[in-house]
């Protein structure tokens, strides 16, 4: 700049992450730098718009705003739907059905008299609304609401409200018992010094791990709209060395209030026998947290999930198994319940599991489902595989052939029926996998069935 020269590639060049204006000694606004110098070079207008039909919001006294990475992820719009509905909150979605953009993504290119376009349009749709409190869940609306707009309401981005909710008494989470570690996002934390309230929602729910990169020395994820020079390779490369500093704390859950967030995949688990992605011991899930607060527990579900935890910490897995029983058809060996009987198991359990869960998601949300599952397989997990491994090696033993091999098939098989078994406790059922609950909390495992289902009995060891 001083000498005139070209500089739109250092200019451009940059992901706005603001780190080097979090170090820098002597407070140079270097984004507000580089992004005055970025050109101007669009050719919008207001009647680019002009396909939009007019849009009467429903009067409210929150206006709440999804924007185009909230549509994108509806697992965020259905868990603040849900939040407004528990706290009875006053509200109206402004963009339920489609809207524009908050036009921060042109801001950053360069684009001021598009941007500028865009927020007068937006402009007319919140002011219709006769909201006194805006509530947006991305960090880059949140921004761009609360910096250029110049609104007529305050603006808080979910977590912000979550944590007014909380300290009002209106919301009353489950803490589960998982280990978490936050990634704030750039534009959340150091572009708009929002750190406290995230912190305070996820340490409600969670085990929060401190980091050294809390607060202002969050790492960037590399999927910043800001920068128009990097190739996928490299922000893939970025977002890769993020996650793997973050994941040297070893979480059970890498945390993010982002959507947009480039290393933020949304977990997976299995709850059928049906080849899904199976829940494994020592695995960080990603996932935005907002679904921790869907999961929001009636008291007496509360004890319900407590007591049940505490029950099954409390088992000796395997402690009988391959012992003689009068009420069951007794197997030996591993591979014996797995091949000779795997057939019928995959058959039965399948059946099992769907009905299960198709009943559930009548009176539990898709994310307490999950919770409860994780919360099973950090409960029990560890406990299982110790107990496991040393009855592969008595049975080895006994028999003279090495019984390893399966422990991971195994270790998901025994956490879903335990987690389905939970899931029974809250519809107030005893069904199928109550009684493999049963069974298995007395120190055997129901491996399989013999007969055709429904009559017939389990198999165990």
């Amino acid at each position: 700049l001083r000498h005139n020269t070209e500089h739109s590639v250092p200019t451009d060049n940059c992901l706005m992450c603001g780190r080097c204006e979090a170090a820098c000694p002597v407070g140079i606004s270097l984004n507000n730098l580089r992004l005055s110098q970025r050109k101007d070079g669009s050719r919008i207008t207001k009647a680019t718009y002009g396909y939009i039909p007019p849009i009467t919001p429903p009067q409210a006294k929150i206006a709440y705003f999804a924007g185009c990475m909230g549509h994108l992820t509806p697992g965020i719009i259905q868990a603040m739907l849900t939040i407004f509905a528990k706290a009875k909150a006053d509200y109206t979605f402004i963009d339920e059905k489609g809207g524009i953009c908050c036009g921060r993504p042109l801001l950053l290119s360069g684009n001021q008299k598009a941007a500028s376009v865009l927020r007068d349009k937006n402009n007319d749709f919140l002011n219709q609304s006769g909201a006194s409190l805006l509530v947006t869940s991305c960090p880059i609306c949140y921004k761009t609401f609360k910096e250029d707009y110049e609104l007529n309401m305050p603006v808080m981005h979910h977590t912000e409200y979550i944590r007014l909710l909380l300290r009002q008494g209106h919301i009353q989470p489950h803490h589960s018992e998982l280990r978490t570690i936050f990634h704030n996002p750039c534009e959340l934390g150091r572009g708009s010094d929002v750190y406290a309230a995230p912190e305070e929602v996820l340490k409600a729910v969670s085990h929060k791990l401190p980091t050294v990169y809390d607060g202002r020395d969050s790492l960037c994820c590399g999927g910043s709209l800001a920068n128009i020079h990097l190739t996928p390779l490299q922000r893939t490369q970025l977002s890769s060395d993020a996650l793997k500093a973050y994941l040297t704390y070893h979480p059970d859950v890498l945390v993010n209030f982002f959507q947009n967030g480039d290393f933020c995949t949304r977990k997976g688990h299995r709850r059928s026998s049906s080849g899904k992605p199976g829940i494994k011991q020592k695995i960080c899930y990603l996932y935005n947290p907002i679904n921790l607060f869907i999961m929001l527990w009636t008291p007496s579900q509360k004890v319900l999930i407590d007591n049940f935890i505490n029950r099954i910490k409390t088992v000796e897995w395997f402690k009988h198994a391959g012992e003689p029983s009068e009420k069951y058809w007794v197997v030996d060996t591993i591979w014996e319940a797995c091949d000779t009987h795997g057939r019928k198991t995959r058959e039965v359990w399948e059946k099992n599991s769907e009905i299960l869960e198709q009943k559930a998601l009548q009176k539990l949300s898709d994310e307490q489902i999950d919770f409860i599952f994780e919360t099973v397989s950090l409960a029990i997990g560890n406990q299982v595989d110790e107990a496991l491994c040393a009855f592969e090696d008595r049975i080895g033993q006994e028999t003279g052939e090495d019984q390893s091999g399966i422990e991971d098939e195994i270790l998901d098989f025994i956490k879903r029926d335990t987690a389905w078994a939970c899931v029974e406790l809250l519809m107030n059922e005893k069904g199928f996998f109550s009684r493999i609950c049963q069974i298995n909390e007395s120190g055997r495992w129901a491996c399989s069935w013999i007969g055709k289902y429904p009559q017939g009995n389990f198999i165990i060891m």
